[in-house]
């Protein structure tokens, strides 16, 4: 409410009658004189000064304005005159204006000390009133009859007098029975809101209420045909209510809301979940469903079990958040029976027969295995965090490859596409025991592995075809399928002894290899060229059919020096950079050679040197 109308000044309103508790459209108010200030509309919207009539809803606080029912009628209601600023209603300090309500008739009846209760929605005068255009239900006499110690009849009468002329006009009790508003109260709690006498009441409603009445359920729904509610249960009705009914129509099986929707199929777990909880069979729960007003459940192809127990409830539990349920019109997911076999420290095979018998559809479960490996579930998620796998779809290789390198399974990919096609997983390929040497990055058999979207480079696709007794092709054709990245490899029309060995950085025909993303360095063909007994332009030509050319400055000595080497590596990898005079002396302190020789071999080997003065005399030994 407005700072401007606060609870309190109602009463002075009330005393003065301007705001009537009945039914009205619209009254005006007046302005007579304003001084120094603009006629002002709670809020800060001005009025242009005037002397003709304004809307009172104009002029009242939103939050109570808005409340005026609006019929668009030009009649107003007969309201006596009263000072505005004794309400509240506007802004002025008393020098700054003098605002007068206009004089009309007077009401037709007073207002009522009780008034304010009765036409409050809630019973609480500061809470919704009821609406004037809408039917008065007749619960709602009934409590206010109950809270003013007034008879129905009074009560009905006065609200008609209020302008609340859609009042009960057939049967009154005599005085508010409280079991009666138990009854048609919404909640089961005497209070508003009230059931519609337009739907239907269920018979899990009436029997509710018989229990919390203990009565029978006959007399419920007589007191509801009493109070005006004529879509009760029709035919014989159960003596008395069974602590078993409430609990099967209740949707957590307590006995308590929240309850089955009578409007929505009945899911068949909990079917199950009833039948377990009562020790009654499965078909004789769907009977009493039926009998107690859930016509519609879900029920599976296959004949009910006879039985259900405490784990087969555990079988069907999702158990996990935004996960849907089972139904028995989709086959289990995978996933589900693992985690289900986890838990119940079952076999997956196990898991997917007693789901079968149960009603549920398992695809694939005679080829589940009958025992559960440590780490499946982490083979069937996406990331740690991520989704379930679908065992409708294809499992990807780069899936493989993740699961291996985050999960550090023994066997690496190859142990994980094994297990996959063993739990039912459909691949892009077929497992075999040489993809282990394949995806080893130290082409041992064992980790670390190549993982989604990893390189492999020339020299491992050529070792790797000398250890598995492929073609470079074929391995390359392999690693494809396996999900590694190939397309930097450049395989020679003809193969060289040499190869493996001037690809490998160390010079001994194992990893690491070089990389193709990079600039081979000057360094190692000299090395390689030292290595192989052969002339420098013939390692580079090699290596440039290979896939990893020189940097274009470099220039080939005609032949190999492992006093180059050696100078090199001190520079190397600066042959793309200017060397500066600091690379100069500290090449010549390791090499044990001047400045001076030092900036004349690199340039000829191809180096920028910037332009300085570098000292004749040579350094201190090679360390």
């Amino acid at each position: 409410m407005s700072d401007l109308f606060e609870p309190d000044d109602c009463g002075d309103l009330d005393d003065t009658g301007c705001i009537p508790v009945g039914g009205f459209s619209a009254f005006s108010v007046t302005t007579e004189h304003v001084s120094s200030s603009p006629f002002r509309k709670p809020g800060g919207v001005e009025f242009p000064q005037t002397n003709g009539a304004v809307p009172l809803a104009d002029a009242l606080p939103q939050e109570f304005s808005s409340a005026l029912p609006g019929t668009g009628a030009d009649i107003s209601p007969a309201l006596p005159a009263m000072e505005m600023e004794k309400g509240g209603f506007l802004p002025f300090e008393r020098s700054e204006m003098s605002a007068f309500v206009e004089a009309v008739p007077p009401l037709p009846v007073e207002p009522g000390p009780d008034d304010y209760l009765m036409v409050s929605r809630d019973l609480d005068p500061d809470g919704p009133s009821l609406d004037a255009a809408e039917p008065v239900p007749l619960p709602h006499i009934l409590w206010a009859a109950h809270r003013t110690e007034q008879s129905p009849a009074q009560v009905r009468d006065r609200l008609a007098e209020l302008g609340f002329t859609r009042v009960p006009q057939g049967y009154l009790p005599a005085v508010a029975d409280p079991d009666d508003l138990l009854v048609a109260s919404r909640d089961l709690d005497g209070c508003a809101p009230w059931l519609a006498t337009d739907e239907p009441v269920p018979l899990i409603r009436v029997l509710r209420t018989a229990e919390a009445m203990n009565r029978t359920p006959e007399h419920v729904r007589d007191r509801l045909a009493d109070l005006g509610y004529t879509r009760t249960p029709q035919g014989a009705l159960p003596a008395a209510v069974h602590p078993e009914d409430l609990l099967m129509a209740s949707r957590d099986l307590n006995g308590r809301a929240p309850w089955l929707n009578v409007g929505k199929k009945v899911p068949f777990r909990h079917v199950l979940q009833a039948a377990s909880a009562t020790g009654r069979p499965p078909a004789d729960t769907v009977a009493r469903l039926e009998t107690l007003g859930y016509p519609d459940v879900e029920l599976p192809r296959t004949p009910l079990p006879a039985t259900v127990g405490a784990h087969d409830v555990g079988m069907v539990d999702v158990g996990e958040l935004n996960v849907p349920p089972l139904t028995v019109d989709a086959p289990v997911p995978l996933p589900h029976i693992l985690r289900t076999a986890e838990r119940l420290e079952r076999g997956p095979a196990d898991v997917a027969r007693r789901l079968t018998e149960l009603g549920y559809p398992v695809e694939g479960a005679h080829a589940l295995p009958g025992a559960l490996l440590p780490g499946d579930l982490d083979l069937l998620r996406d990331g740690f965090w991520g989704q379930w796998l679908d065992r409708a779809d294809e499992v990807g290789a780069a899936h493989v490859l993740a699961v291996a390198e985050r999960t550090a399974r023994q066997g690496g990919p190859h142990a994980v596409a094994t297990r996959l096609v063993e739990l039912g997983y459909r691949l892009p390929y077929v497992p075999e025991a040489r993809d282990t040497l394949l995806l080893s990055r130290a082409l041992d058999g064992d980790g670390p592995w190549f993982g989604a979207g990893d390189h492999a480079g020339t020299g491992h696709v050529l070792r790797a075809a000398q250890l598995s007794g492929r073609t470079p092709a074929q391995v390359v054709a392999r690693l494809d399928v396996l999900g590694v990245t190939t397309r930097n490899v450049s395989l020679p029309e003809t193969p060289d002894v040499h190869d493996v060995l001037v690809l490998s950085e160390n010079l001994d025909s194992a990893p690491p290899w070089l990389d193709a993303r990079d600039q081979t360095r000057l360094a190692h063909v000299l090395a390689a060229a030292l290595a192989t007994y052969r002339n420098p332009a013939q390692i580079a030509r090699r290596l440039i059919d290979l896939g990893h050319p020189l940097h274009f400055r470099a220039r080939l000595p005609a032949s190999a020096d492992p006093h180059d080497i050696g100078l090199l590596r001190t520079v190397e990898p600066h042959l793309t950079d200017p060397l500066e005079a600091e690379h100069i002396l500290r090449s010549a302190d390791l090499t044990g050679r001047s400045p001076a020789d030092v900036a004349s071999r690199l340039t000829e080997l191809g180096y920028e040197v910037r332009e300085a003065t570098h000292p004749e005399a040579g350094g201190t030994p090679p360390r």
